[in-house]
């Protein structure tokens, strides 16, 4: 989607996924990495979530990165709370989902 930001640039959002719970009224936007990295906080928290919130201002929005391999060496701005389950993530706190097939 493009969307204008407070600068009137236009700007490009593509987050990797939007999981729907009606009966909580959440939606959880997902980030889907390989391995874990920084640039997924950035992602969700900079662009992905905020845009989702303006387009569903009466759900309440939250953010995961799911990814397959997780060092938790890896220096991140905030930090991760693992969560088995992404619809579990909570809002405002770094989730992240360890996809184990």
């Amino acid at each position: 989607m493009v969307f204008r930001d407070s600068t009137d640039r236009d700007r490009w959002c593509q987050p990797d996924g939007l999981l729907f719970d009606p009966a909580r009224n959440r939606i959880v936007v997902t980030e889907i990495k390989l391995r874990h990295c920084s640039e997924a906080y950035y992602q969700l928290f900079d662009l992905y979530c905020p845009v989702v919130r303006c387009l569903f201002p009466t759900w309440h929005v939250s953010g995961v990165e799911i990814c397959r391999w997780f060092d938790p060496a890896t220096a991140t701005p905030a930090t991760p709370r693992m969560r088995e389950d992404p619809f579990d993530a909570v809002s405002g706190e770094f989730n992240v989902h360890i996809w184990n097939p």
